[in-house]
This record gives C-alpha cells, structure tokens and sequence, in this order.
C-alpha cells in the first residue's frame, strides 16, 4: 500500500483557509513525470519524490506575500539516526507564495542512493515566513507512516544474485 498522507493546517477560518497532501512515489528513471502508483517501499538504486499538493483560500489570501516552506524528514527505526537535510539538502525547499486563492504542487526529488537501505518515519512539513523571513502563523504537517529502503541484487548479476542464491521475487 502506498502513501498518500493528509497533513494538519493550522486553521485561520474564516479568514483564511488551506488544505495540504503529501504523496510518495518511486520513480522508474530521473524524467518520470510521477512515478508509479504511491508507494511505501523503495530500492536504493531508484529514484523517488515526495509530492506536496496544497490550496489556499478567503480574503487573507489576497493579502498575503512571503514564501511557502516545504520539507521532508526521514526518522530512522532502529537505533541510528539519519538526517536527510544534512544528506541532501534539497529535502527543504520554498515555493513563492500566490497573493490569491491558489492551487499549488510542487514534487521534491530525491536521487538514487540517497537514503540508506532501513525502515523509516515520514514526516512532512509546510509552513509560510513572510518576504522579511519572518515565521508566519501558517504551518501543517503530516506523519506519513512507515518507508521501507532496501537493497536489491546488483544490476547485471541475473535474477540469482551477485552470490547465486535463488531469486525471492
């Protein structure tokens, strides 16, 4: 089953309003416009983006500027520690804020052999900081579940493994 996480916003109704989604997928090849169908378990060798789909409305939408802030945390199960931000900093990212009510999308991509082979925690988060960098009182998160990274047999090794044990799949 794959991953498709509804996030908590901050609620500012009737003033302004917002709805957040993240959605994993792993990619077959670097230009794969989404990927597969969502998913909860990736190889290391694949590529695989966290899609973050949000829409904004009310009068304060029209009032607003700054930037959305996007990001994606990986907690390791396990006993070890894995910091994806200080691994691949593209993990965080801003998005220009739309003074209007806005659909936005926007797909954080992650190469291959980034996130070691283990079971993780998803965790999501969206937040606004004003043009100055000032936090704003908009922020959501989504605790996405469990990933699982795992390695497969090498590429050119045939269905028997690097080892010549019999294939599992």
């Amino acid at each position: 089953m794959g991953i498709v996480c509804k996030m908590t916003c901050e609620e500012l109704e009737p003033w302004f309003g917002w709805t957040a989604n993240a959605t994993v997928y792993e990619r077959k090849a670097p230009t794969d416009p989404k990927g597969s169908a969502p998913t909860s378990i990736i190889q290391t060798k694949q590529p695989w983006a966290v899609c973050f789909e949000w829409k904004t409305w009310g009068p304060l939408a029209y009032n607003q500027a700054g930037e959305w802030i996007l990001e994606v945390m990986l907690e390791q199960m396990g006993g070890k520690e894995f910091d994806l931000v200080a691994k691949y900093p593209g993990a965080r990212v801003s998005v220009a804020y739309e003074s209007m009510p806005f659909e936005y999308e926007h797909c954080i991509e992650f190469p291959a052999h980034i996130v070691p082979a283990g079971v993780y925690r998803l965790i999501v988060t969206l937040s606004m900081i004003s043009p100055s960098g000032v936090p704003c009182p908009i922020a959501a998160f989504g605790d996405c579940g469990i990933l699982r990274f795992y390695e497969s047999y090498p590429e050119g090794s045939g269905s028997r493994g690097a080892a010549g044990a019999s294939s599992c799949c």
